[in-house]
């Protein structure tokens, strides 16, 4: 768990707010929060959900009720959501941030800060999903 940890925080030091197009379909739709984990998780991995889908609604409560801005968790592992991890470009645990045909990948942050500065990790997904919903 130390070498992961230590592994996150070089990534995420070596990293921005990755912000990338993919293909759309349709029209814009919700802004979607999307945390991607394993059927079998550690405390990070479960703090980093609760902190985001926490974010989420606290932050935007008139929006989620609405459903223009949607947390979704996703089991990787679950066979069904193999066309959404495909679309998304999604092999392992991410937390992602999708709106009209771009994604911002918060995974980095996410496991950086859930545990030890959440404030981080929320104001993080304040940025981006403001940005998202201009």
């Amino acid at each position: 768990m130390k070498k992961l940890v230590i592994i996150l925080i070089g990534l995420a030091f070596g990293s921005g707010l990755g912000v990338d197009s993919f293909a759309q379909t349709g029209q814009s739709g919700p802004t979607e929060v999307y945390y991607f984990h394993m059927t079998r998780r550690c405390m990070t991995c479960q703090t980093v959900e609760k902190v985001a889908e926490e974010s989420v609604r606290n932050l935007y409560p008139g929006q989620v009720k609405e459903g223009s801005v949607v947390f979704k968790s996703v089991n990787i592992e679950d066979k069904s959501n193999k066309a959404l991890l495909k679309k998304l470009k999604v092999s392992g645990q991410s937390l992602l941030i999708v709106h009209a045909g771009e994604k911002a990948d918060l995974t980095d942050k996410a496991f950086l800060y859930a545990v030890r500065e959440p404030e981080k990790l929320k104001a993080e997904m304040k940025t981006v999903l403001d940005k998202f919903m201009k």
